[in-house]
């Protein structure tokens, strides 16, 4: 049955979008800043990253305007909340202030600061929208390449199986994803990188965990060692992965490496090892990593 008031709103919702957006292109046309100023500062929807995108832009339209006075009156205005705002667009926003003010005679380093966000998927759109006159700058911008996103790779070497397994398991001991480096496959170069989470791309880096189901996970024990091995695995560690519950509630769970490292265990505790070849290992660690990888690249 058709819900005819979720219609009215998503309508209504979908005109008040593009009326808003109708808004913006006109006062970014007549660079009416201080209005433009009016209208981020009262869009109030939203997450805290929605939040620190419109403090990124009134911070920039109030360097536009030469003036500290509008990005001081928005954080006032929202409060306790404003310290929620992830760091990294805090940061933002303060170049955006400094480049505002100098605009568009911006210094080379600036120029390169922003760049580091710009190359950045998550950051592109939203400060396109506020650099619309970026003809002006000394210098042409390196932007993220969307293209790079619907890149796909089906070539995958040996040796780069063997760097994500090592990955895998070292992001498994990870202590403070914050300020550790993280193992990363790069889609775009198809390898694997050690980087820190603030200077990850999303849809270009992604980390490495896999499987991400114990369904992907009972599936590759199936194809390599067999269904009689994965039967026997749950029945006698069910127990340790979640009491008082069978297969079929878990199957679509988040698997780690945990269970992972509990499968290995099983393995050596019930002499199945005496089964299982070194070829079976192998076999099964390649093809629990060519499935990640495929799934990435679909």
């Amino acid at each position: 049955m058709i819900n005819l008031k979720n219609m009215l709103s998503k309508k209504k919702y979908q005109e008040e979008m593009e009326l808003e957006e109708e808004l913006k292109n006109k006062l970014k046309s007549n660079k009416d800043f201080f209005k433009l100023i009016n209208l981020y500062s009262s869009l109030d929807k939203g997450s805290v990253i929605d939040l620190g995108e419109n403090m990124c832009k009134v911070a920039y339209f109030s360097g536009r305007l030469q003036s500290m006075e509008y990005i001081k009156k928005f954080a006032d205005s929202k409060g306790a909340i404003i310290n929620m705002i992830p760091f990294e667009y805090r940061e933002l926003s303060e170049l955006l202030l400094r480049i505002g003010i100098v605009y568009p005679n911006v210094s080379e380093e600036d120029l390169q600061l922003l760049e580091k966000y710009y190359t950045k998927k998550i950051y592109v759109d939203f400060l396109n929208d506020i650099f619309f006159d970026s003809s002006l700058l000394p210098r042409k911008i390196n932007k993220f390449d969307n293209s790079l996103l619907k890149k796909k790779n089906s070539d995958f070497s040996p040796q780069l199986i063997s760097d994500i397994l090592e990955g895998g398991i070292f992001n498994y001991k990870i202590n403070d994803y914050n300020n550790d480096e993280i193992y990363y496959y790069d889609k775009s170069e198809n390898n694997v990188k050690a980087i820190l989470w603030e200077n990850h791309n999303p849809g270009i880096h992604f980390m490495i965990e896999f499987p991400e189901t114990f369904e992907e996970f009972s599936n590759v024990i199936d194809a390599v060692l067999g269904d009689k091995i994965r039967i026997d695995f749950y029945k006698l560690h069910m127990k340790d992965i979640q009491p008082n519950v069978d297969y079929e509630n878990i199957r679509k769970d988040s698997f780690s490496l945990y269970y992972y490292d509990l499968f290995l265990i099983y393995l050596k505790n019930q002499d199945v090892i005496k089964t299982v070849s070194k070829d079976d290992l192998f076999n099964f660690n390649e093809l629990l990593v060519l499935q990640w990888l495929e799934k990435i690249n679909q």
